[in-house]
Formats: structure tokens, sequence, C-alpha cells
């Protein structure tokens, strides 16, 4: 009796990696941020080039948020993969990668890299290597283009514009919630590249894309003005400046739904 059990769990645990592998294999573009969680300036200790060549390593095609490309502008968002990094340890550092889609759905959460290396730069540098050797379901991927993935993921896409260009929402109107202070709004999509702001379910205001930077949003919404751009989560970076003391003012609208 013991032998059919066994065999049945092996069956169910195949059957769930190669569920996560799948979903993985569904997608060939990776975008990752200049700077990681854990890193105190963009691209330190070189990180992120390092991470772009591993990925491109194994078979993903890999872009840096900001860096201007072509072919990126090209691409559905929804095809892309947001990438980032998560360190953490005292005697050890360990490193891993999550992968969210265009919805901020968590797609994969990678293996953990470990490094017993004292210095920052080397520690950093050996524990991301090792994320890529060990993890089996990043360093065997092979695209399997899934027309689907797109489908049903672009009527929530978020608003990231760090993928250039205007948002695909044209016959879906987009609506997301963010929470400040335990305050919640609403953002609404009127257009590509406008959207309103409510509180309370009431209109208080619009966010519109600037012309000469698309990453960035002047907001006309009563103490909530100034301006924002979303980060490679979908929460809202909101920079105003304090009528008092004239300071600049840097507030992070988290993205609930």
């Amino acid at each position: 009796m013991k032998k059919p059990f066994i065999l049945f769990l092996f069956f169910i645990f195949n059957l769930s990696i190669a569920q996560v592998q799948s979903e993985l294999f569904n997608y060939k573009y990776i975008l990752i941020p200049t700077t990681f969680s854990f890193q105190d300036a963009p691209h330190e200790y070189n990180l992120n080039r390092l991470t772009q060549f591993l990925f491109n390593k194994y078979n993903f095609e890999t872009f840096i948020e900001g860096e201007e490309n072509l072919l990126l502008e090209k691409i559905d968002p929804c095809e892309i993969l947001r990438a980032n990094a998560f360190a953490q340890g005292f005697f050890k550092t360990k490193v891993s990668f999550t992968f969210l889609d265009c919805r901020g759905k968590l797609i994969y959460t990678s293996h953990i890299g470990t490094s017993s290396k004292k210095e920052f730069d080397k520690s950093y540098n050996e524990a991301i290597r090792n994320v890529f050797k060990e993890d089996r379901k990043i360093n065997t991927h092979t695209y399997l283009k899934n027309d689907n993935v797109v489908k049903k993921n672009i009527r929530n896409i978020l608003p990231l514009n760090s993928l250039k260009g205007e948002i695909k929402l044209e016959a879906n109107k987009a609506s997301f919630e963010f929470k400040l202070r335990s305050k919640t709004y609403n953002f609404v999509q009127k257009s590509a590249t406008t959207y309103i702001v409510l509180y309370n379910l009431k209109e208080i205001g619009k966010i519109t894309q600037q012309s000469k930077n698309k990453q960035i949003y002047s907001v006309d919404a009563g103490v909530l003005s100034g301006t924002g751009s979303f980060d490679d989560f979908g929460n809202f970076r909101l920079k105003r400046v304090n009528p008092i003391n004239q300071q600049e003012l840097i507030d992070v609208m988290v993205r609930t739904k």
C-alpha cells in the first residue's frame, strides 16, 4: 500500500513543479529595476547588469527600467515579467527574486542564493549567481509562447510607465486602489494618459502624464497635488511641497487592488 501512495505524492509534486515552470515558460521578457530593494544607489556593485547578463544567459530577454530600447516599446506590457531582488542575513547573505506579471500578481519566487563572503560587493555577487546556478526553474527556462497570457491580463494591466509609450487599455477602462495613511484613493482611467482621482468615491482631481517625460505624472488633486510616478510594483510615488516650510515630501501610495 505504501508504494502506490508514494508514487501518488511523487506525481503530485512533479505536477506542481511543472505548473510553475510552465507559467515561467510563458514569458520571454524580464524587466528589472535600476535599484534593487537592498541597494542604496542605482547599479550599486554592478549587480543589475550582472542580473541582466544572467537572465539573458538562461534564455530570457532582459531590460533595465528606464533605459531607452526600441524593442521594449513594441512589446505588449503583459508579455513582460517584472523581477526584483531581495536580500537578508547577517552571517550569510541571502538573495532571492520575485516575478510579477502586469497585474502585480506574484508568478514565482526564486530559490534563495547564499554567500558567506564578508564584503558586500562580493557576497551579493555570489549570492545572485547562486540563485541562477541552483534554481532549475530559471536555468532550464525555455520560452513557450502562450497568447492567453496577454488576453487574460490586459483588463487589469498595471500602469507602469517604465514601459515607454501609451498604456494599452483603450478597450477596458482600468481602476486602481491605493492606500495612503489609512485613506483609500482610486485612480480611474480616463484616457491612455490621464486618470481621475477619487476619494470616498468622489472625484477630487486628476493625474496627467507629462509629454516630455512619460514616466512622470502631474497631479492636480487638492492635498495630493504635485508630481508622481508608478514604481515597478504599481505603487504611486508622490512628490509634494509642504506649503509651510517649502520642504519636499515624498509619499508612497501603496496599491491594494
